[in-house]
């Protein structure tokens, strides 16, 4: 299949390319090459791109080879102004309003990156999504509506994040664009983890794992570290098994931190130490910190208390570290400010001057107040909140032995019962739950088919598979499920209408 693929791709480029020298002429590529992006099909795309020569290009030709080379992500960074300002002040000449939208998306892409500038990116976010609406591109209001949905899930505005989401499915689903939806389908996962609606997470999660071809590797991983994170609470193995895959896709920081816990709260210190020490490598003092923290807890659960005090001191370090960070930051937004309000009255000295003061002041007072704040905070509360987290994860484990002792001996029960051919007619759902989970731990991968195979079997229905599975007669069957022969039947039909 990879082998056709590859030819079909190649005669591709060969068919565009004779085109061309059929006086088809470069720009026809180019829309072809965005066909093929909005198609799915980037790797198509990318291959043909990358033949182009726009050494005698036309100025439509250049203005649209930039705005794909942008979305195609193959500009240095260095010349994504200078080159996209040529495809702007190109298309606002001609009145293109989907190219230009284009343009507007991504001046609002880099503004909202930076929080000082969030009002430019909502003016050129209102622009892109103005000329889109009116060009009836779904595909690019799609991009639209992921860009404002992301950025209300960081300012946690859910409620607003919840309605972009809905609007870029809608649009998602319009384009026919697969990408688009799974991209789509992963943030609506995203805010439902965030308003800690568990269960819906969950299923939104498993369904953008069914586009696993359309999702890049780091958020394939999130998602896989996402499920962990709920799961954690219900079934450290399952959580366990998820950070793992998240890392064997891509090494997210998340997922690392997530499985170096793990190993912590099974006194697998080994392991847990390995991680942190690979972590702290990373630049970031939020990140190391994170890192540090579960090196102290190994090294206090087992006793080393002169190595966790210095790594205590580690932590007070990085803090420190991030102080002098968001001191320099918001110097750096005060000047900022300062200098964009200067260059809009640049002949009034007495309002410059008092902008200074004012930007000063309010940098020195943040500063304070987070140094100040911060450091009392930690040096008063650190090793009292380090002694509430052991006790925490402690009771923790405790409570998670317990549940699975009882889920076990529970389990055990049910099955000897089944086996004894005695009759579940007195049985709870939690006991028919309980009964097909342990039986996950004798078979997993029957119970794991049943899952794939049927859609949405109750669980008496996925009883009487199993009872076939352990080589159960029709009569005991019947007699295990207070079943009459015509009930049997009927549930053996219904069954059967529900495989894939």
């Amino acid at each position: 299949m990879k082998k056709l693929n590859t030819i079909i791709k190649i005669l591709l480029i060969i068919t565009l390319t004779s085109c061309f020298e059929k006086n088809t002429g470069l720009y026809q590529i180019i829309a072809d090459v965005d066909t093929l992006i909005r198609q799915n099909r980037r790797d198509t795309a990318m291959a043909i791109f990358g033949t182009l020569d726009i050494t005698n290009a036309k100025q439509n030709e250049i203005a649209y080879y930039n705005i794909l080379a942008n979305r195609l992500k193959t500009i240095d960074k260095k010349h994504i102004d200078s080159l996209l300002r040529i495809s702007e002040n190109y298309y606002k000449t001609t009145n293109e309003n989907s190219k230009l939208s284009e343009v507007y998306l991504w001046k609002a892409t880099r503004y909202f990156k930076d929080k000082d500038m969030y009002d430019s990116a909502l003016y050129f976010w209102r622009k892109a999504n103005k000329l889109a609406l009116e060009a009836n591109d779904y595909y690019l209001s799609a991009q639209i509506y992921y860009l404002k949905g992301i950025f209300h899930i960081y300012e946690r505005n859910l409620a607003n994040a919840k309605v972009a989401n809905e609007l870029q499915m809608s649009y998602a689903e319009k384009s026919k664009n697969k990408r688009q939806i799974a991209y789509a389908t992963l943030d609506k996962a995203i805010i439902y983890k965030d308003l800690n609606e568990t269960d819906s997470a969950k299923t939104w999660l498993r369904l953008a794992l069914l586009s696993a071809n359309d999702i890049e590797p780091y958020d394939m991983a999130f998602i896989y570290n996402a499920l962990g994170e709920l799961t954690d609470s219900e079934d450290s193995m399952i959580a366990k098994d998820n950070f793992l895959k998240a890392l064997e896709i891509y090494p997210i920081i998340p997922a690392q931190v997530n499985i170096a816990k793990i190993y912590l709260s099974e006194n697998n210190f080994a392991q847990a130490e390995t991680i942190c020490n690979k972590g702290l490598q990373y630049e970031w003092p939020e990140t190391k910190i994170d890192f540090l923290k579960i090196l102290c807890q190994c090294k206090r659960l087992q006793n080393d208390n002169d190595a966790a005090i210095n790594i205590q001191d580690k932590i007070i370090s990085e803090k420190d570290s991030i102080i002098e960070i968001l001191s320099t930051e918001n110097k750096q937004i005060a000047l900022r400010q300062y200098n964009n309000l200067k260059s809009m009255q640049p002949d009034d000295e007495t309002n410059h001057t008092l902008l200074i003061l004012i930007a000063l002041f309010v940098g020195v007072i943040i500063c304070g107040a987070y140094y100040h704040r911060t450091k009392q905070r930690n040096l008063h509360n650190e090793i009292n909140n380090r002694d509430n987290e052991i006790q925490t994860l402690k009771q923790r484990l405790a409570e998670e032995n317990t549940k699975t002792n009882a889920f076990v001996a529970s389990g055990e029960k049910l099955y000897k019962h089944i086996i004894s051919n005695g009759s579940i007619v007195s049985w709870t759902p939690d006991d028919m739950v309980n009964f097909i989970e342990y039986y996950r731990t004798l078979k997993p991968e029957f119970v794991k088919t049943l899952e794939n195979e049927y859609q949405k079997l109750t669980p008496r229905y996925k009883i009487i598979l199993i009872l076939e599975d352990l080589g159960k007669s029709i009569d005991e069957i019947q007699q295990i499920m207070s079943f009459g022969e015509s009930s049997y039947r009927s549930a053996k039909s219904r069954i059967n209408s529900q495989k894939k």
